[in-house]
C-alpha cells in the first residue's frame, strides 16, 4: 500500500518543493545512482557518499549532533 503523500505518476513539484533532505551511504555505485535518482524524482535534496565515514564527514559538516563512533555500522548510522 502506498503512502497517501505518495502518488502515482504525480510531482510534488508544482505544488511546492520539498525541503527534506536524504543521506545515502552506500557502497555500490549503482545501487547508490538508483536510490539518488529515485529520491530526486520524489523532490528530495540528496547527498550520496560511498560509506559510513564519509556520511559521518558530511554530518559533522551539517552540524549533526557529534556523539557517535565514526566507525559506524550499518545499524550505528541509521541512529544519526
Amino acid at each position: 500500500m502506498l503512502h497517501p503523500d505518495v502518488g502515482v505518476g504525480k510531482s510534488s513539484r508544482a505544488e511546492s518543493p520539498r525541503q527534506d533532505e536524504v543521506l545515502i551511504a552506500e557502497d555500490d555505485p549503482m545501487f547508490r545512482q538508483v536510490l539518488e535518482s529515485f529520491l530526486q524524482k520524489w523532490d528530495y535534496r540528496v547527498t550520496a557518499v560511498e560509506n559510513g565515514l564519509d556520511a559521518w564527514s558530511v554530518l559533522q559538516h551539517k552540524d549533526a549532533p557529534q556523539d557517535g563512533n565514526p566507525g559506524l555500522d550499518d545499524a550505528g548510522a541509521g541512529r544519526y
